[in-house]
This record gives C-alpha cells, structure tokens and sequence, in this order.
C-alpha cells in the first residue's frame, strides 16, 4: 500500500490524514497477517526540518556570544534581524516558484550562517558612533551611510559565489536550482534589514554610552585583541610581499588535500537505506523471477543490520527517493528496498560492498545492488555513447567496449543495451490448408495470442465495485516461451473439430 501526495500538497498534512487510516486497517486484519509501516518520507522531512530549528537556535546563541562586547540590546536588534531575514527570504522563494524541499532546507541552513554578518557589522557600527557621542537617531544614519557601501559590496559578492550554482544548465541545474535561489533570497533579505530595520531598531533600542571605551567584556575583548592579532597584523603589513608568499603557501598545501579528501559533484546519500535490481532475461516468467527474488531475501534476512525489506515482483518498488524512478511493469524484473538499522557511512558503504561480493555471481540473472546518491538521475557513473547507421557495427563495437570496461579494474555492473536481442518470432498461416479444414483465420490468431501471452475475454467486478480482468492462457511450464506452447494448442473449425497448431503452421 502506498499513499503518495500530489503537488504542492503539505506532507505532514498528507501524513496526518493517511495515518489515521492505516491503523484502523491494521486493527482489521486478520492475525496471520502482520502489517509494517516500511517507510515513511514525513518522518524524515520532520529530521531536516529539526536540523534546520537546531542550526537556528545555534545561530541565535551565537550572536548572543559574539555581540556580547556591545550589550544584550544590540544582540536583541541582531535576532530580531534573523528570523526577519528568513521570512522575506521565504516570501521571495515562493515569489520566484520555489517550495521548501530537501535542498531549499539546506540553502536556508548554508544562509544562516552568513545572513547576521550584515547585522553584526552595521550595529557595530553605530555602536562605534554611540560611543563617540553621537545621539542614538545621529548615529544610526551616519553609520548606516558610511559602512552600506561595504554592506551591499559584502552582500554581493556572496550572490556571485552562487550565482555559477543559480546558472547551472541541464539536469544538474534544475536539480540544484532551489538552493542557490534560498541563499541568494535569504541574503538580499538581510540587507534589506541591516540597511532599514536594523538602523530603525538601533535608533529606538540602543543606549548612549557613558564610557567611550565600551563595556568591560569590550575592553577585554580590545586587550587580547592588541595583544595577539595587532602584532601580527603590523609585521604582515610591513612585510607584505612576505605575507602573500605565506598567504600562497598555505593554499598550495590546502591542494594537497584534495586527494585525502574526495570530490563528487553530489555526494552519496547518508540515509540507511538502499535499493537491489534484479532482472533475469528477456522472456523469463514471474515465477522464475520470483525465485531469484527470494533467494536474496534469504540473504538479506541473515543480516545483523538489515531492518525491513520489501519486494516487488514484475515491477519496481513505489518511489521511495527523490531522484529514483519506479521501474516499469515487466515479468523479469524485480526490486527490493532495504532499509537498515542507524549505521555509519563506512559501515553502510562496506555491508553494500559484501552483498554485492555475495550476489554477483548468481546464475541467470543479474542482481545490482544500488545505492541512493544525491543530485538528479542519472544512468550510471560513467555513460558511453556509440553513434552508427549500422545496428551490427554499433553491436560489434558496443561488445568490444563492454568487455574492456568489465576488464578494467574498478569497474561493477557494466550494462550493454545491445548485448541481448529480443527473438521475434513470425507465424505464417497455411490459409489454404485452413481454407480447406474451414478454420478461420481470426480463430487461428485468437489461439495463438491465448497460447502466447493471454487472452482478455472479460472483466470482474467485486462487491466493492473493482474490476479486474480475466485472462485465459495455457500454463507456463517453462522459465521462458519456447515453441513447445504449440504442442498443446488446438484450434476448432467450423464443424467443430479440433485440430493441432504446431502441425500445420509455419515459423519463419
């Protein structure tokens, strides 16, 4: 069972209203049936939006800590300034066709710590005027107009810095796309506030300082400050061609990291939680595919670290992740969606790296064991593409690819397209020979269709008004169609006889 919610619907809303309803289904069933709730994508939006409310709540503590120097009413002009920001920020994110989705979530949080910068430096500074005598309504005009400058040159340099994101073409970009646009709304929010409210705030909040030199945590702010930055800071003024080459050093070496640490465009993702293709060849009933299914059941029910599972025969799991498509209808495929207990990284990555060791070598069928990246969908790590008139050229050069890839150190689930050809198989009726035994020609092709893929001779409906259909077939007693089916078909003439398929028709 699987409750999905349309567009621009609220999840929780959607959660609130399907709960209710699947416990009183689960109070229904009969007890040799248990019922489990695999997955459920409220729980984890209700995770980030809490990681978003924490990252908040640290913000605001650490304006507290930071403006301490200037007193707990410029703190209260700052935190006003926070929330302030991020409701523009919304209101301009819904303005520009944006909704609050897994990445927006992040741009917020990226925002939030660069959004109090424009804040902080303009209640600094008038903060700086309070304490060389400026009248609070004096002071909050002329600070304001001396640093704005800075301000909006601050401000636009971090747009820029994401600007590149903002314009990122293809797939990639519109993937992206909401989190660039929540930094750049949420930051132009703040300096509409730092350049408005803040000074409006100052200007009613704030107190004439008595002492020039600030309150007691600011002069001993100011004293470490001249005793540890201020030294160094003349040296590399006097010796400024020796501070670039340091300055040039320190990046140079910040490159030799680059190996240790890694570089993807859209890292894998954190969640416990993976998906297992599985497909056997093209023609294989759902039986055969079921089998196999099975098979890694029974492995995966051996785990330690596996929590749920669950399996679809004939067709892919409903969509569990964001940029995972579900598979379409078909006998020889099958999927399972595996979640696990809370585990590390490491430790994820390492049970999928076992599994995969374990079920790569399965007879007749290929078992993909998948985990879930972030970023938009994409084929696979690494595509070639080969472009030819000539489907037998591209056959042998797709081939000769394939297995210099699969040879190549590194390298799983290599996947050629071309490798498996569909038999087509051309039925060709002796319509004399019909003709004679007076069989029609649509009867004949009635049996065939039945004998090969079934026939929909009518629908059922039950008492709760669904229908199904009734599909008429002979019994699949192999993996795949094979020409015995026709060793078992009669087709009846006119009069009624019944006469054997496989001895009068012809297959090209």
């Amino acid at each position: 069972m699987t409750a999905s919610q349309k567009a621009r619907q609220n999840i929780f809303a959607v959660g609130a209203s399907a709960l209710p309803v699947l416990e009183k289904f689960q109070q229904e069933l009969p007890t040799n049936i248990d019922f489990y709730k695999v997955f459920d994508q409220s729980q984890s939006v209700a995770t980030r939006m809490g990681r978003f409310a924490k990252d908040f709540g640290i913000a605001i503590a650490l304006v507290l800590i930071t403006l301490l120097p200037l007193g707990i009413r410029a703190s209260l002009v700052v935190m006003i300034s926070i929330p302030l920001s991020i409701s523009i920020g919304l209101v301009l994110l819904n303005l520009f066709g944006f909704t609050l989705n897994q990445l927006s979530i992040v741009g917020l949080i990226v925002a939030l710590g660069i959004l109090v910068d424009d804040s902080i430096v303009v209640v600094e500074n008038i903060e700086r005027y309070l304490r060389m005598g400026y009248s609070r309504r004096k002071a909050a005009v002329e600070a304001t107009k001396q640093i704005g400058l800075a301000v909006i040159g601050c401000t636009a340099t971090l747009i820029l810095a994401f600007m590149p994101l903002l314009y990122l073409p293809g797939n990639a970009g519109d993937f992206i796309r909401s989190l660039p646009m929540a930094v750049v709304t949420t930051v132009l929010a703040s300096l509409l506030v730092s350049l408005t409210v803040v000074p409006f705030l100052s200007s009613r909040l704030l107190r004439d300082h008595e002492n020039p030199e600030g309150n007691l945590v600011f002069r001993i702010f100011k004293r470490a400050i001249n005793a540890s930055y201020a030294p160094l800071l003349r040296i590399a003024l006097r010796f400024p061609w020796l501070t670039i080459l340091v300055a040039i050093f320190i990046f140079a070496a910040s490159l030799m990291l680059v190996p240790a640490v890694g570089f993807s465009l859209f890292p894998e993702s954190d969640r416990p939680m993976f998906l297992i293709n599985i497909e056997t060849p093209q023609g294989t009933n759902l039986y055969e595919t079921d089998r196999v299914v099975r098979h890694v059941e029974e492995k995966l029910g051996e785990k330690p670290l596996v929590k749920y599972y669950s399996s679809n025969v004939g067709r892919g799991n409903p969509r569990v992740y964001y940029n995972v498509l579900t598979n379409d209808e078909s006998e020889n495929i099958g999927q399972i969606f595996v979640q696990l207990h809370e585990v590390e990284l490491s430790e994820k990555a390492a049970f999928i790296d076992e599994l995969r060791e374990e079920l790569k070598d399965y007879p007749n069928a290929k078992i993909v064991v998948q985990n879930f990246e972030q970023g938009p969908p994409v084929e696979a790590p690494i595509a070639i593409r080969i472009f030819s008139e000539n489907l037998d050229s591209l056959r042998v050069v797709a081939a000769q690819i394939e297995d210099m890839i699969a040879n190549t150190p590194g390298t799983i689930y290599v996947s050629n397209p071309l490798k498996t050809q569909k038999t087509d198989l051309a039925v060709e009726i002796n319509k004399e020979k019909a003709a004679a035994l007076a069989i029609p020609v649509a009867e004949i092709d009635r049996t065939v269709r039945m004998g090969i893929a079934g026939l929909n001779i009518g629908n059922f409906r039950d008492e709760a008004g669904e229908e199904y259909s009734i599909i008429v077939t002979l019994p699949k007693t192999h993996k795949v169609p094979n020409l015995a089916v026709f060793d078992n078909m009669y087709v009846n003439s006119l009069t009624g006889r019944p006469y054997l398929c496989g001895k009068w028709l012809i297959f090209a």
